[in-house]
């Protein structure tokens, strides 16, 4: 397609890897190969970066006077703010935005989308269209009337609004109701050549002596994961199947979902495997995959999960997972924290015939990369200008 835009400013609070994170370097990383200048602009750094940038998963050197971002494919000119919380940084957006002027700033996650809103309202950002991404659900706000309050006096100030689901957007629309210029664009999640990701060779030897099927979770140890409900549904399954379950993620509830294991007596049937990079040959390796969080905004690891042709299992939580299995077409739904039901579900799900297996490989591919980057070029340039 044909734009008119040369830069665009990518906006987020640190650099910690999470969904909207790797959502954002995604989209780089097609933006760039169609020739337009893309900047990373980060909050902060993550404490594990320490004194030595060049250490963390996406090391940051120096070349010619300037700091990138290593992403392994594309070094991407980067900006730290050091502001140490979000809060703190729209004097030195505006600074950045007053010296460097792209034509697009994409800002991503609640307090970021706040800051990049609020720059519209000086000179610094009259050069530059402001668009603003949420990646969840309005269940992660919680009873925060604050976050509702500034959603409602802020997001309309924007060029336009981006909701990761149709769930997203519609929970938008509903807080904020004088909201014009929103639409619904999911999730870029598969380069074109994905499935060499698979192929990374990773060590597998904590596996060893477990046995099959090896059904497979991931994500951050917190309520909202519902791991809870997991653990109770492969106790039901393990009463009357062999297999293992294998979470990999770690966080606050770790302890708690190790002890709740050993009182439900499958602590010898549960790896908690911690965070790996990378995740995806571990995919290919699983039997089922399953999602058992009480909400999300988009759910990219099914899509991750699915693009291996491996079965996946999930709550019918808001917002994403319905979408992307099509209501149960491509994999199973079950009620939120219902463990009954997934056990079910893992049953079903581990019988799905080689057919349909290719089936959930070809819906993972309608969220490559180049496509979903095309729709965001396509908003922005139809997003008129002020």
């Amino acid at each position: 397609m044909t734009h008119s835009i040369h830069s665009i400013a990518l906006y987020m609070p640190s650099l910690l890897g999470g969904g909207a994170e790797r959502v954002m370097f995604n989209l780089a990383q097609e933006f760039v190969a169609r020739g337009i200048k893309v900047t990373l602009v980060v909050d902060r750094l993550p404490s594990s970066y320490g004194k030595n940038l060049s250490s963390y998963q996406f090391p940051i050197v120096e070349e010619q006077g300037q700091q990138l971002l290593d992403l392994g494919a594309l070094k991407l000119p980067f900006v730290l703010l050091n502001a140490k919380k979000t809060i703190f940084a729209l004097p030195k957006l505006l600074k950045f935005l007053r010296k460097n002027r792209p034509d697009i700033l994409l800002a991503a996650l609640p307090f970021n989308n706040f800051n990049a809103a609020l720059a519209t309202l000086f000179p610094a950002a009259k050069q530059t269209r402001i668009f603003l991404s949420d990646h969840a659900a309005m269940q992660m706000d919680g009873k925060s009337r604050v976050l509702k309050i500034l959603r409602r006096c802020l997001y309309p100030l924007a060029h336009g609004v981006i909701g990761v689901s149709r769930g997203v957007t519609e929970g938008m629309q509903r807080i904020v109701p004088r909201l014009k210029n929103c639409v619904t664009i999911y999730n870029p999640i598969l380069s074109l050549d994905y499935s060499t990701l698979y192929e990374t060779p990773v060590d597998t030897s904590f596996l060893t002596g477990f046995p099959r099927p090896f059904i497979m979770s991931a994500g951050r140890f917190s309520a909202q994961k519902d791991f809870q409900t997991l653990l109770k549904a492969f106790a039901l399954f393990a009463a009357n199947n062999t297999g293992t379950l294998v979470l990999f993620g770690d966080g606050e509830l770790r302890a708690e979902l190790e002890g709740l294991a050993k009182k439900l007596g499958i602590a010898d049937k549960v790896v908690f495997a911690g965070f790996k990079n990378p995740l995806y040959p571990f995919y290919k390796l699983a039997d089922v995959f399953v999602l058992a969080s009480n909400f999300e905004g988009f759910g990219n690891v099914l899509v991750e999960a699915m693009a291996t042709q491996t079965p996946v299992v999930s709550s019918d939580c808001p917002s994403g997972p319905s979408e992307i299995l099509i209501g149960g077409k491509y994999g199973e739904l079950v009620p939120i924290g219902d463990a009954h039901a997934m056990a079910k579900g893992i049953i079903k799900a581990l019988a799905t015939p080689p057919t349909k297996r290719v089936e959930l490989q070809k819906r993972a591919e309608d969220f490559m990369c180049g496509t979903i980057a095309e729709e965001y070029l396509r908003f922005f340039a139809q997003s008129t200008p002020r």
